[in-house]
């Protein structure tokens, strides 16, 4: 009886640890992928998405429009940090897709603000003449 009591603890305490594990690897995904790239490709298997670079796109907003005959698209939007420490924001690759979803034209875009502090934001706006007409 005293080993049954012994080895019911022990798968226990087994189970809570693993538990524990499970649900700290999960809670500090974006700090797991940091450190080792790899595990990105797992949380996204079981559908958990992973943001290790702590930046991302908010308030985006594209218009067609027309300066004079020339036709525009105009693409403005924000990089948010949504990290705990100030991130260097790099260029923005920009790309047009058609119906098909293939690319037909990409361009790339500078932010203006070299950094953006944590909870804050650097708003762009790229200009694009002449768009494909496919896209």
């Amino acid at each position: 009886m005293q080993r049954v009591r012994v080895a019911i603890g022990a798968w226990t305490g087994a189970g809570v640890a693993l538990a524990a594990s499970a649900a700290g690897a999960v809670v500090f995904r974006e700090d797991i992928a940091a450190m080792w790239p790899n595990a990105a490709g797992a949380f996204a298997a079981v559908g958990l998405d992973v943001n290790v670079y702590g930046l991302e796109f908010s308030d985006l907003d594209i218009d067609r429009t027309f300066e004079g005959p020339t036709p525009v698209l105009v693409v403005r939007g924000a990089v948010r940090n949504i990290g705990a420490d100030e991130k260097a924001v790099p260029a923005l690759r920009l790309a047009l897709r058609d119906a098909k979803g293939e690319e037909v034209y990409a361009w790339v875009t500078k932010v203006e603000a070299p950094v953006v502090q944590p909870g804050g934001a650097a708003p762009f706006t790229a200009v694009l003449a002449n768009p494909p007409s496919q896209a």
